[in-house]
């Protein structure tokens, strides 16, 4: 079947080992590191956010290494939809593909808005303090205010990515690079910086909020790895996609797992963990410390890294849409590819205005939470389907054991989100239920 696919696909295959890496890096680092460090640092974890990233990257490793035994035998493009759909049938697909379209397309929206606070503090929170008076809203749920910025940065990235994925490559790759530039500098600095109290003697000490604190970090920061999966998404468009697919999920998650526990050491040995800064916490952190000129260069690193991170969840929702609607499951207009980029266009460009409508009006807290939920119940679906494939002992190593262990912490860092996360995705399957049983059961090819 997957050598099948291989042949009969309209996407390029133009993806080599360095694109699809420096894709799923660029698609790793950056909200999640710039933005919810702070918050988890600030709010759960102290110093032993560390240990969070940690859980975080593990639990994620875990669901990696079943993703690219699917990637690397069945190389078409809808990544967990398409191995659930193989392994145990349409129904659970739908149910996987719905969740994790909106999962990525959230993220789009999520770094966006991240993105434009991180540029708002910048420049002394002037849009901010411009649009809750002259446009507020509810707040909660809600944004407190329209974020038009965070709107504007999703119409450029949407362009970015309807020209086609080679070209949306080359531009994750300089980002990319520009920021693991700059967290080698976070990190030299920040334990040149560093005062040991700030993890021994400060209040509450290395767990401030207690162990619990900090599972529920982690259960937050697996947010900080979904970018994985876009290698997985696009193994269509891969070159060579048995061999680079798995190397480029080994990698990255490496990459990404040192440098998110590096730059949270870093931060949390500069300051105490109650000073943090939550909309901008590495440059608040140098600030503090007197250095001024250092806040401005990673300010660089943080602008560049959500940048990427917006690029690379708006690759990944187009083509599960393209995969579903191929499928019959949604209407067939989506799967419609423009013949001279290779790109999915008429879902690419749904989904942007999508996402708009989300960076304008719901807030940066509530769009995170449904991230998360979206990913681990994904990644556990598709350990599950590892092992229902029952490949013989001697084919895959360590299975069944690596894809129970992903089930088993997948769903405990589910059971630590909140209830209205739970609601929210109750609300969103029922909407796709409709759509199915509406549609999709009677057009599914």
């Amino acid at each position: 079947f997957g050598q099948l696919c291989f042949i009969l696909t309209d996407l390029n295959r133009c993806l080599g080992l360095s694109d699809l890496t420096f894709l799923s890096i660029g698609g790793m680092i950056g909200s999640g590191l710039y933005v919810l460090t702070g918050t988890v640092a600030h709010n759960f974890a102290g110093g032993s956010i560390v240990l969070s990233y940690l859980f975080a990257a593990i639990a994620s490793a875990l669901s990696a290494f079943c993703y690219a035994e699917f990637a690397a035998r069945i190389p078409v493009t809808g990544s967990a939809y398409q191995f659930t759909y193989l392994s145990v049938g349409e129904f659970w697909a739908f149910v996987i593909g719905w969740n994790v379209l909106l999962e990525h397309a959230v993220s789009v929206s999520a770094v966006a808005k991240s993105l434009s606070g991180y540029f708002d503090s910048l420049i002394g929170f002037k849009m901010k303090e411009y649009l809750v008076v002259h446009t507020p809203m509810p707040g909660g749920i809600l944004a407190s205010y329209p974020d038009f910025f965070a709107a504007g940065i999703v119409i450029i990235v949407t362009i970015i990515v309807a020209t086609g994925v080679k070209f949306t490559s080359r531009f994750t790759t300089i980002l990319a690079a520009v920021n693991l530039a700059i967290l080698v500098l976070i990190f030299s600095t920040g334990m040149y910086l560093a005062n040991i109290n700030n993890w021994t003697t400060v209040r509450g000490g290395f767990f401030p909020h207690g162990f619990a604190g900090t599972i529920s970090g982690a259960s937050t920061l697996v947010f900080s790895y979904v970018g994985y999966e876009i290698v997985a998404s696009v193994t269509e468009e891969a070159k060579n996609p048995n061999r680079d697919v798995p190397l480029a999920l080994l990698i990255s998650i490496c990459v990404a797992a040192l440098a998110y526990v590096g730059a949270s050491a870093a931060l949390t040995l500069m300051v105490p963990w109650y000073d943090i800064v939550i909309s901008a916490p590495f440059p608040a952190a140098y600030a503090q410390r007197g250095w001024n000129w250092a806040k401005y260069v990673v300010s660089i690193g943080a602008l560049a890294a959500m940048s990427t991170s917006i690029v690379t969840a708006l690759v990944v929702v187009p083509r599960y849409v393209y995969a579903m609607a191929s499928d019959g499951l949604i209407m067939p207009w989506f799967n419609t590819v423009n013949k001279t980029t290779g790109t999915p266009v008429i879902a690419t460009v749904t989904t942007g205005i999508f996402c708009i409508v989300m960076a304008l009006v719901f807030s940066l807290h509530s769009l995170v939470e449904f991230i998360s939920i979206g990913q681990l119940l994904a990644c556990s679906f598709v350990s599950f389907c590892v092992i229902k494939l029952r490949y013989e002992p001697n084919d895959v190593p360590f299975v069944p054991i690596i894809p129970f262990a992903s089930i088993m912490v997948n769903i405990i860092l589910m059971l630590k989100l909140q209830k209205l996360t739970w609601l929210r995705l109750a609300i969103w399957m029922a909407i796709g239920l409709i759509i199915y049983f509406g549609y999709g059961y009677r057009h599914s090819k």
